[in-house]
């Protein structure tokens, strides 16, 4: 357990230290879905665009240790939204083989 702790916390630094931040996170989920960074911001539940939020929120989560209450205030969202897009983009990074890369 304690490796684990510290293999996500050194992925979180390296990260950090390749330039990543939320800005930089949102280009790279645009590109990985082939949309704008505008439509990943906005409101709306097209299926790209939710997928595109899902994803965001579970790498700004879980990868850069974004607060899911940032989160949701960034992407006009309340609190559990967020939870739930991070749980669907667990599962969207898993199924469709995404990788946030460092």
């Amino acid at each position: 357990v304690l490796a684990r702790a510290e293999e996500k916390l050194e992925r979180k630094y390296r990260l950090a230290a390749g330039g990543y931040n939320l800005e930089r996170l949102i280009k790279r989920v645009a590109d990985h879905l082939g949309i704008t960074a505008e439509e990943v911001m906005g409101r709306g539940k097209a299926r790209q665009r939710v997928e595109a939020r899902s994803l965001l929120c579970y790498w700004g989560n879980t990868e850069l240790g974004i607060r899911q209450s940032e989160l949701a205030h960034r992407l006009g969202l309340k609190q559990p939204a967020v939870s739930n897009a991070v749980r669907r983009g667990e599962r969207l990074a898993r199924e469709g083989k995404y990788t946030l890369g460092a």
